[in-house]
């Protein structure tokens, strides 16, 4: 009765170690892949890639109707999923949660 604490570290150990085989495994890769990897920098490698082409800056008008819609998808999908996981559950969470959602929707109007 004296090593009861015995089993809860076991499951721990198993982590520690696969934890520890994949840490290596993944040292390991990093390390060939510096070892066979070229290494001789120039200057055209070393700078920013534009597509290949020198074009000069030009603004552009960005629409943000896309985003609202965007927005408006997140909100209604992130609604669903809550009200889809708490149909068995009585409280306050899934309705203040719609209130906010409700209340954001409101203010996207504007």
């Amino acid at each position: 009765m004296q090593f009861d604490w015995l089993a809860n570290i076991q499951g721990v150990g198993w982590f520690l170690a696969a934890f520890g085989v994949i840490l290596l495994i993944v040292l390991l890769l990093y390390w060939i892949g510096k070892r066979i990897a070229p290494s001789n920098p120039t200057k055209e490698k070393t700078t920013t890639y534009a597509c290949g082409e020198d074009l000069p800056a030009v603004k552009t008008q960005f629409h943000t109707q896309l985003l609202r819609y965007a927005v408006y998808f997140t909100i209604f999908d992130i609604v669903a999923f809550i009200l889809a996981t708490s149909m068995g559950v009585l409280g306050w969470v899934p309705l203040i949660y719609l209130l906010v959602a409700f209340v954001a929707i409101l203010i996207l109007k504007k």
